[in-house]
């Protein structure tokens, strides 16, 4: 699949999901661009899933390792992995492949949806207990799912690309946070 189609669309997908957390949790963005967003991060979720292999992988890793986290809790959300979800596996039933389901790396999957679980668990553990400054940081920037993929493409697992992608994804994620705490300060004013 194109190198920047698929960087692109990771970062579109991480300010989408972070977009939608905070119209939810700080108010400060307007809830019509987020089910916006929602739908189409949901169908760009699904065609990357059904036509790309790795990004199968590690997107279905990053939605289990959520949900056993209890972070698919909001209708936002549920929507979102539904469409995500649902598309490329009526699209495999449709036209009679199994490639959603039968490529996966399950190895890699695991890893990764245990290094999602464990980010969200430690992010949510920085957020509620004082921690040495340095433990503060690695929990609360989530940093055990890019430390796997790392580890991945050192190992010549996983390609180059679908770790500057989802690089990409989470530091859009992060301007997006940081830009909504800007926004939500000046609405204090």
């Amino acid at each position: 699949m194109n190198f920047f189609l698929i960087v692109l669309g990771y970062v579109f997908m991480g300010a989408s999901v972070k977009y939608v957390d905070q119209v939810r949790d700080a108010r400060v963005f307007d809830p019509r661009w987020g089910w916006l967003l929602v739908l189409f991060s949901g169908v760009l979720m699904a065609f990357f899933m059904y036509s790309d292999v790795w990004s199968a992988t590690i997107l279905v890793a990053l939605i289990a390792g959520n949900f056993v986290a209890g972070k698919i809790d909001a209708l936002e959300f549920k929507t979102m992995v539904a469409v995500a979800l649902l598309l490329p596996i009526t699209a495999s039933l449709l036209f009679d492949t199994a490639y959603f389901t039968q490529t996966l790396d399950w190895f890699v999957f695991s890893a990764l949806a245990l290094a999602g679980l464990l980010d969200e668990k430690a992010n949510d553990l920085s957020d509620k207990k004082k921690l040495h400054h340095l433990v503060h940081f690695f929990f609360h920037h989530r940093v055990f799912t890019p430390l796997v993929l790392v580890w991945f493409v050192v190992l010549s697992i996983l390609p180059f690309m679908y770790l500057l992608a989802f690089l990409g994804f989470d530091l859009a994620y992060t301007m997006v946070e940081k830009s909504s705490t800007c926004a939500g300060n000046r609405s204090l004013e």
